[in-house]
């Protein structure tokens, strides 16, 4: 749900960048009278309605990690969000991972908490605050 101020994970494996924009990417049914939209696959996995997507940060490496302060780096509050995300989550995420899905201004219910497919999966690890004055 959206709420201000919050910022909320998943963590996971994706073959390529590619897959990983048109995973989060929200498509438009144009037909004539009205602009449908349709929730992306992200959305559907994980029962998420509606998101901004000038909200959604993601990160993608070629090379899959553990360290959950190295995944978080490239993000926008890095330096806020890795040592909250790491309180809740420990150092090191259970398993080897290449992407981090951001979602601002937003707080997940946590309603579907992990999906696996053939090619991806993805873990929601929690949601924060990305303001310096909360916690």
């Amino acid at each position: 749900m959206r709420k201000e101020g919050m910022v909320s994970l998943w963590v996971g494996k994706m073959p390529e960048q590619k897959r990983l924009e048109e995973y989060i990417e929200i498509p438009y049914l144009e037909d004539g009278e009205s602009d449908e939209i349709m929730p992306s696959k992200f959305g559907k996995d994980f029962d998420i309605n509606y998101y901004d997507e000038d909200f959604i940060e993601c990160t993608f490496f070629d090379i899959e990690t553990l360290d959950l302060q190295n995944l978080l780096s490239q993000n926008s509050y890095s330096e806020v969000i890795s040592s909250r995300f790491i309180e809740i989550n420990g150092d090191e995420v259970k398993h080897e991972v290449n992407v981090a899905i951001l979602l601002y201004n937003f707080e997940y219910s946590g309603s579907v908490s992990e999906i696996k497919y053939m090619d991806y999966s993805l873990k929601y690890l929690g949601s924060t605050s990305y303001d310096e004055k909360t916690s």
